[in-house]
């Protein structure tokens, strides 16, 4: 009878742990959509700006220097994914080597 009632419990306490990783794995499966649709509005936000300020660049003079969106993504301690918009800024458009990062925040 004991065996029985420690095997139901421990099949109990393996079917919420089963359960409570689901649901942290749907969370963060939330998390990360809701992060890609704040990138995505932050992209069709700055793509415009970046090619209207590149096209003034040429028309200034100024046609070595080039702007580039960029996704970063960051890998947190516990192992969470976190990714932001940014902005590369090359000064010589032929040399992708050297470059300078503007955070969009």
């Amino acid at each position: 009878m004991k065996e029985k009632e420690l095997q139901l419990e421990d099949e109990k306490r393996r079917a919420k742990e089963e359960l409570e990783k689901q649901m942290r794995s749907q969370l963060n499966e939330q998390q990360r959509q809701q992060q890609l649709r704040e990138i995505d509005a932050k992209l069709q936000e700055i793509v415009p700006i970046i090619a209207e300020t590149n096209t003034i660049c040429r028309e200034i003079g100024k046609e070595q220097i080039y702007y580039e969106p960029e996704i970063a993504t960051e890998v947190k301690s516990d192992g969470t994914k976190v990714s932001k918009v940014i902005v590369k800024v090359y000064p010589d458009r032929t040399s992708r080597e050297e470059f300078g990062e503007i955070p969009c925040d």
